[in-house]
């Protein structure tokens, strides 16, 4: 025990000896460390998860099964990222104040296609994130311009949503309609012969 604590205090004695080689080395790290930290681009990410209603109550009636899901899920997607949508949210954010031309529009509808990400989770699970890092913005206005990115593309994605579930719902109650008239014709069929046999 006495042999560990003497070299304990030799180690230590060395260490003071050479206290301002390793207090510039102690520097120099910290300066290396600080300015890495300094290069590292502020990004701001926002993200919402948002439910789609693919399959209605009748599902398995109209023929919704999980390959026309994915492919609605996919169309989602394509359609949240198409130009007309990104140039309505360029236009419904501050990013709009950054616009003087066709050309500058299509080059933030380019940043905006790049820094969006439409993710499709579970069975009707969707997440939509975007990461902005706008130059000549302060960091504040980047986060706030991350937000507003996606509560717009989550505005669209429900107003996409809403138009398919009416859709949706127009093509159940005709395939219903049309089981209905289906089933009364069968049902005077089946009176005609009933009255025939009588």
């Amino acid at each position: 025990m006495g042999a560990l604590y003497d070299e304990l205090l030799i180690a230590l004695h060395l260490v003071w000896r050479r206290r301002w080689i390793a207090l510039g080395v102690a520097w120099a790290i910290c300066l290396a460390g600080w300015l890495v930290v300094a290069l590292i681009p502020n990004r701001y990410e926002s993200r919402a998860r948002l439910s789609i209603q693919a399959q209605s109550l009748l599902g398995g009636s109209v023929g919704i099964d999980d390959a026309r899901r994915q492919r609605d899920l996919d169309q989602i997607r394509q359609t949240l990222v198409s130009t007309v949508n990104l140039q309505k949210v360029v236009k419904s954010t501050d990013l709009n104040l950054t616009v003087a031309s066709d050309r500058d529009m299509a080059s933030r509808v380019e940043s905006l296609r790049q820094a969006i990400s439409i993710v499709a989770q579970q069975d009707n699970l969707v997440e939509i994130s975007a990461r902005w890092a706008g130059p000549g913005l302060s960091d504040a206005a980047n986060a706030k311009l991350a937000r507003a990115i996606v509560q717009r593309l989550a505005d669209l994605f429900i107003e996409q949503n809403l138009a398919d579930g009416r859709e949706e719902s127009s093509r159940t109650l005709a395939f219903l309609d049309a089981q209905l008239a289906e089933r009364s014709k069968q049902l005077s069929e089946a009176e005609a012969k009933r009255a025939t046999f009588e």
